[in-house]
């Protein structure tokens, strides 16, 4: 099992801050994972548009998917939550798909490229799984493993976690979200 590395750890832990001041909640927050409630629709934070390069080659945009709910899932291959629930965000992705969900993993290991693809193929992954660089725009959302933003169809927070999220607080983001 690979550990992370000096550098991902610095890469996660600079995202406490800004994830605290553009979530709007306390520190407190940050210890483990919570029970979201919605953001109001004036509180939402819009995420700036980014196009990362795809684990199975060609690249993904976030500005693409503009008019769908979209959920960014941070993880590794090394993180024992990240590993729990992967199998619900594959059941999530088969179920909301065709209602106008898009979900999009993003891989935080130090060597994506030798340790990602056994992980994606073992969990049967379907949807994107993304490699940022270490300059990565989106990096100050994330303070610790797992992280999952739910944004809306403007592409705005509407829901983060920090931790592991459980199937249900997702699915009922997610139709909460749909239905807006």
């Amino acid at each position: 099992m690979e550990r992370p590395t000096a550098s991902v750890v610095a890469y996660v832990g600079a995202a406490v801050l800004v994830a605290a001041v553009l979530s709007g909640y306390p520190a407190r927050w940050f210890r483990s994972a919570r029970t979201a409630e919605l953001n109001p629709i004036t509180r939402r934070a819009a995420v700036p548009d980014f196009t990362l390069p795809a684990l199975e080659g060609g690249s993904w945009r976030l500005g693409e998917h503009a008019g769908r709910v979209v959920v960014l899932n941070f993880w590794a291959t090394w993180c024992g939550p990240c590993r729990e629930e992967t199998p619900e965000f594959v059941r999530i992705y088969q179920r909301y798909r065709s209602r106008g969900l898009e979900i999009a993993g993003i891989a935080l290991d130090e060597d994506p490229h030798a340790v990602v693809p056994s992980f994606v193929r073992r969990f049967g992954v379907p949807y994107p799984v993304l490699l940022p660089g270490p300059d990565f725009v989106l990096s100050g959302y994330v303070e610790h493993l797992p992280t999952t933003l739910t944004l809306d169809r403007r592409g705005r927070i509407a829901w983060s976690w920090i931790g592991r999220v459980s199937e249900d607080q997702l699915v009922d983001a997610i139709e909460r979200l749909l239905e807006e």
